[in-house]
């Protein structure tokens, strides 16, 4: 009974997703002239080609705009993936300090290993082939490791990292922050009450979004990324760096992949009604 009632929501979910007439464009939010948040809304159907054209065109700029301060999606997405290899490049290079191992020792070993070795080959050689290491670098490219021992990775953008961004994950006490916490709170102390000490702590404004969050943040890692700037990535700390490439970046490539398949399945629905009225729209 309960999976013929799961076929059939699902039945119907795939028809209302298919229904052309539930097909609606959503713009921006914006303020009018009373301060209000209003949203432009209309279905698709009841849309001039013209404005299906616009609309696409948008979509395919939402997804692919190469402009550095407003990247598509997609361009966003190229550079999540780079982030996260610099910083484990550069997690890589801190790790080797703790073991006695210099930054111009392996940058000199790895140059003599892949001397012999054309451009190409180099490009796509990662460390991982050539000497045993963690597997948390064993796929980071040999060109890029180099690059790293030279104090070539650049410069780290933080401006995709917004505090909206940073406090969605919550925060969720070490069981040694605990300890220290339970100090500042008293015995009848609310979630609400705890929560305005730490912001207070963290020198966050009052009306800030902070919760507790089992999968979050520590209160350690929280107030490293909340002092993170853009800035050289050998010039990040250490937790900076570890909460970047394990947490932060992770969550922020989800949320970037999340927006892409929204943005698909608008140019999917853009191309269903366009189809019906045989207009090309590209």
């Amino acid at each position: 009974m309960a999976s013929e009632f799961g076929e059939q929501l699902l039945a119907k979910m795939e028809e209302s997703r298919s229904n052309i007439k539930n097909f609606e464009w959503k713009g921006p939010k914006v303020k009018n002239a009373e301060g209000e948040l209003v949203q432009e809304k209309f279905r698709l159907v009841d849309a001039s080609d013209e404005q299906l054209a616009k609309c696409y065109k948008h979509c395919k700029v939402m997804l692919f705009n190469d402009d550095k301060k407003v990247p598509g999606r997609v361009v966003l997405l190229k550079e999540i993936a780079d982030q996260k290899n610099k910083c484990g490049v550069e997690l890589f290079y801190r790790d080797a300090k703790t073991k006695g191992t210099d930054r111009f020792a392996v940058v000199d070993a790895l140059k003599t290993a892949t001397s012999k070795l054309t451009d190409a080959d180099k490009d796509s050689l990662t460390v991982g082939e050539i000497v045993n290491v963690s597997s948390d670098y064993q796929n980071l490219t040999t060109e890029l490791i180099i690059d790293g021992g030279l104090d070539k990775l650049g410069r780290f953008d933080r401006s995709h990292i917004t505090l909206t961004f940073i406090l969605k994950q919550g925060l969720w006490f070490s069981k040694e922050e605990s300890a220290v916490f339970a100090e500042s709170f008293q015995p009848n102390f609310t979630k609400h009450d705890k929560l305005r000490v730490i912001k207070e702590k963290l020198g966050l404004p009052k009306e800030a979004k902070l919760y507790f969050n089992p999968l979050g943040l520590t209160y350690s890692e929280l107030k490293s990324i909340l002092s993170l700037r853009s800035k050289k990535y050998s010039e990040l700390s250490l937790e900076q760096l570890k909460t970047l490439r394990y947490k932060l970046l992770f969550a922020l490539e989800d949320e970037v992949n999340l927006h892409i398949a929204q943005w698909n399945e608008r140019m999917h629905q853009l191309q269903i009604v366009a189809k019906s009225r045989g207009l090309v729209i590209q």
